[in-house]
């Protein structure tokens, strides 16, 4: 059986030498061109009163000074990089998912490899929720396309816990950089000879979905 898929800122650091503070010629430290730092509150002020002996520049009365990072001019904001830059924002029902009707182990079971990809198209891991379900392919339209009615009743539903990494591991392949879940009828289902499979992973960037038909009448793959 075969599937085919449808679907900163800075600060002058205390060198161990002292200087005392000219008020009159106090002017805004670079922190307050840069925006928030340390126990600062954000805000700009020419006041000498907000200056720093120290020289850190924050008003904090001698806190320590703030690191500098990208040689001395503060990070960008675009390369400050998300809690995870690589969360999948897609899923696909790989090609490689096929049915087995006589599997010495598992008796008749539809392999179902899932493959994740990010924002980027490189194929990621995933920690959600994996929902299968199989339909009837009379929810397939005229036009070719797979739709599936809102009223439809699934022929069965499984789901996976991708977030238990125990789960997580065991069901990853490697070589294929894919998620294998399989699928298992009930041995009283009357398959079709054609279905439709459809993937709903909930997961960080919310539900992805993707939909392929399944063929219950090929021959079994070795």
């Amino acid at each position: 059986m075969s599937l085919m898929s449808l679907g900163g800122c800075t600060t002058s650091k205390d060198d161990g030498t002292s200087q005392e503070p000219n008020p009159s010629a106090a002017e805004p430290s670079d922190s307050s061109e840069m925006g928030h730092v340390g126990g600062g509150d954000g805000t700009s002020s020419d006041s000498a009163a907000n200056q720093n002996p120290n020289g850190n520049g924050n008003g904090n009365g001698g806190s320590k000074p703030a690191t500098e990072t990208n040689g001395g001019q503060g990070p960008a904001p675009d390369a400050v990089a998300p809690a995870w830059p690589f969360a999948p924002t897609a899923v696909r029902i790989h090609p490689l998912s096929h049915y087995v009707p006589d599997d010495p182990t598992e008796g008749r079971v539809l392999r179902v490899r899932l493959e994740f990809s990010d924002r980027y198209g490189h194929t990621t891991k995933c920690i959600g929720r994996v929902v299968l379900q199989l339909f009837r392919n009379e929810a397939l339209s005229a036009t070719g396309r797979v739709v599936v009615p809102a009223d439809a009743e699934p022929l069965g539903v499984w789901t996976f816990d991708l977030s238990d990494l125990a789960v997580n591991i065991e069901r990853y392949d490697e070589v294929t950089q894919t998620y294998l879940v399989p699928v298992k009828p009930p041995a009283d289902l009357e398959l079709p000879s054609v279905g439709i499979i459809v993937a709903r992973v909930q997961c960080l960037n919310g539900t992805l979905v993707d939909q392929s038909y399944v063929r219950f009448t090929s021959a079994p793959q070795p």
